[in-house]
């Protein structure tokens, strides 16, 4: 569970606000009007009566107010919570349309938390210091967490940072194909493609891999590795995870059955 982020109420304006908004919509949490909410990323009085309805759906106190409980209880229903990243281009409005989707390994064990951990610290929020480095999101087997709007560019892989969404993942890119398919991987792995599911419906991103020639132009149009943009820009010493290793087959046959 995340830890010490602050309450979302009335007032709040964030950008995890926007992701609440989204959440209580998927949940069919209703206005006082009866109408889904905008999601503007303030959170006004229809926001909070959607909360309240939410809350008193799941037994939760009817305050209005996204305390750590109903955060803890929504993150099990599905619920992104937000860290900005310290180190990425914020545009206001959005102003950037993804077209790629770039697998990363966060390099650090499977464990629950990992997600938050990795959020923390490139938010600087962290015992090490943030680093020149963001992803859009982080998965790990129990939560995702996200560091950038879809719309804003992360730095995560270099020339493709302008018309990508990165995605890290907990474990490491040395892992064998056995790894990669034992339980918390696999738990891992269908977490990320129920989001990049999402993902890809939002923008019309195709669910295919994409050519390692087409990752330089502007044809690039699917899923790829941090590895293959590393190849198809020629960088020498450059990343190679999410490793040789990763099944992008069965991920992307997760991705289009989610």
């Amino acid at each position: 569970m995340i830890q010490s982020l602050p309450l979302l109420r009335l007032a709040t304006s964030t950008a995890e606000v926007g992701n609440w908004q989204r959440f209580l919509n998927d949940q069919g949490m209703l206005d006082q009007f009866s109408k889904p909410l905008k999601v503007d990323e303030s959170f006004g009085p229809k926001t909070a009566f959607a909360t309240m309805h939410y809350q008193t759906a799941r037994n939760l106190m009817s305050t209005g107010v996204v305390d750590e409980l109903t955060r803890k209880r929504a993150i099990a229903d599905g619920f992104i919570a937000f860290i900005q990243a310290r180190n990425a281009d914020v545009y206001y409005p959005g102003e950037q349309t993804p077209r790629l989707i770039v697998i990363h390994t966060m390099e650090n064990a499977e464990k629950p938390y990992s997600a938050e951990n990795v959020a923390l610290w490139f938010g600087g929020r962290a015992a090490s210091p943030a680093p020149m480095a963001s992803a859009h999101y982080c998965v790990d087997e129990d939560s995702v967490v996200q560091c950038v709007r879809d719309t804003d560019r992360a730095w995560h892989a270099g020339p493709v940072n302008g018309r990508s969404i990165g995605v890290e993942h907990a474990g490491y890119a040395k892992q064998t194909v056995v790894d990669w398919f034992d339980k918390p991987s696999q738990a891992i792995l269908w977490r990320s493609a129920r989001l990049t599911a999402r993902l890809c419906k939002k923008f019309e991103i195709p669910v295919v891999m994409v050519k390692l020639e087409d990752i330089a132009t502007s044809k690039a149009e699917g899923f790829c590795g941090h590895v293959h943009v590393t190849q198809a820009y020629g960088h020498k010493g450059g990343h190679w995870d999410p490793g040789p290793n990763f099944p992008y087959e069965h991920y992307l046959e997760l991705v289009r059955s989610a």
